[in-house]
């Protein structure tokens, strides 16, 4: 049986932090556990979350994201 990954099966500990880098400006963020959770929910796989974030600063979409 194959499991697809989920911001919760990654993020397993609460050090563990959601890295955003805008592929347009190069504008990074960091959001704790606590808030990707909330933002994207913890079923969130990889894909979805990088199709439903847009960049704060020039608006571009589908940025680089990484734990």
């Amino acid at each position: 049986m194959m499991m697809f990954q989920t911001l919760a099966r990654v993020m397993t500990s609460t050090a563990d932090t959601l890295k955003i880098e805008c592929a347009a400006c190069q504008r990074r963020a960091e959001w704790p556990r606590t808030q990707a959770f909330e933002q994207l929910g913890s079923d969130a796989c990889p894909p979805e979350a990088r199709h439903r974030l847009r960049c704060a600063a020039c608006g571009a979409r589908r940025p680089r994201i990484w734990i």
